[in-house]
């Protein structure tokens, strides 16, 4: 299964027209995260928003939600999706952790390599320990109506910058692996048929990970000298800067 990076291709090119890739000026921030969370991830007063559709600059991108809804952290092994915390957005306020059950629903390296989104851009990827199971969090999930079946929305940790001439898509996910490791690849460019875009990824693939959960950053970048392509990283960023930048995002269906 691929997982797309939800409507980020068309919601970028939308704002990168209308704005020409105008930014507000923005004062440097200092402050820092950690990209490696230990055997338990927790998450707790964090601000959520929604994407603004009227937006003509970046600086617009995303207005504050105030709602409030009980959010699952999911993992999905084959074709079923499985809890493995709990958590809730109260009053615009998200607070979640994700627990030990996720060592019940972990999958070996080789349907890993196929699952993490974006790792397929790069070619011969590995890993140095081949025994190593994991899984991912790539979105937390809303509950349907009904309690049972595909989640009615979900809601993820992005971030929008740009420049002049480019604009940039960052989405982080968490990785749990059972030890130690490191995913390496090589560089590569190509035309992807599921996703329906060219690509470029910036650079080697280099994932250095460390037992438990990972903070892994996802990227695309667009511009108006890109021969068409959109640039793509995948990385472990030690330490994230401005981390508050990031933005958790509600999307409903």
């Amino acid at each position: 299964m691929i997982i797309k990076l939800r409507w980020i291709t068309a919601f970028v090119l939308i704002v990168f027209l209308m704005t020409a890739c105008r930014l507000d000026e923005q004062e440097q921030e200092t402050n820092s995260e950690n990209p490696y969370k230990g055997l338990v991830l927790t998450i707790s007063g964090q601000q959520m928003f929604q994407r603004n559709r009227f937006a003509t600059k970046i600086s617009q991108a995303y207005i504050s939600y105030n709602g409030t809804h009980t959010v699952t952290p999911y993992v999905i092994v084959g074709n079923d999706y499985f809890s493995v915390g709990a958590g809730s957005i109260t009053n615009g306020i998200l607070n979640f952790t994700v627990d030990g059950r996720i060592t019940n629903h972990l999958i070996d390296w080789n349907d890993l390599r196929k699952e993490i989104p974006t790792l397929d851009f790069w070619d011969k990827v590995g890993i140095n320990k081949p025994e190593i199971k994991g899984n991912f969090i790539w979105d937390l999930a809303f509950p349907t109506s009904n309690g049972a079946g595909y989640p009615n929305g979900f809601l993820q940790r992005e971030r929008l910058t740009g420049t002049s001439s480019t604009i940039t898509n960052e989405t982080v996910f968490y990785i749990y692996v059972s030890d130690d490791c490191r995913i390496t690849g090589t560089a590569s460019n190509g035309f992807d048929e599921g996703r329906m875009y060219f690509y470029r990824t910036i650079g080697n693939l280099d994932l250095p990970l460390k037992k438990g959960f990972n903070m892994i950053v996802a990227t695309e970048t667009y511009g108006t000298d890109f021969d068409g392509s959109a640039y793509i990283s995948l990385e472990v960023r030690d330490p994230l800067l401005d981390p508050e930048t990031y933005r958790w995002v509600f999307f409903n269906f």
